[in-house]
């Protein structure tokens, strides 16, 4: 069950990022979806979503460090957005290998600032539960 959980988060999320990318390139003037271009899109920003969603069950295992944790979520992420991002389009291959590298390196930030965001997330999450659970034991 909870991998059809994450199955269903990655695709949601997957299409909610092609979608404001697609928002944000069509205000610049471009059109990245164009024709039947929309669904092989669509299916690869899935699967780059249930790539970096799945992979977040590591985090139930409480014997690995956070850092190893991260590693699996991220490397595996990363293992299935790279090829994709690639095949897709999504990396200017025709701008020279210094654009590309930059466009690897922001992909690795944003991928890191998302990851931060649920982890504080979750933290705070967490702290808010003991502090309730303490008033109701005192």
């Amino acid at each position: 069950m909870r991998l059809f959980k994450e199955v269903l988060r990655g695709i949601s999320w997957g299409c909610t990022i092609m979608v404001l990318i697609g928002i944000v390139f069509v205000l610049f003037g471009q059109s990245p979806f164009v024709g039947g271009n929309y669904i092989f899109q669509a299916v690869c920003a899935m699967i780059v979503g249930i790539g970096y969603s799945v992979p977040s069950i590591v985090y139930e295992n409480e014997q690995l460090s956070l850092g190893m944790k991260f590693l699996i979520h991220m490397g595996t992420g990363s293992i299935i957005y790279f090829p994709i991002a690639y095949f897709a389009g999504w990396l200017p291959t025709q701008m020279g290998r210094g654009v590309m590298i930059l466009c690897v390196i922001f992909m690795i930030a944003i991928s890191f600032l998302v990851w931060l965001g649920f982890y504080l997330y979750y933290k705070r999450e967490c702290k808010n539960i003991n502090k309730a659970i303490a008033s109701k034991n005192n």
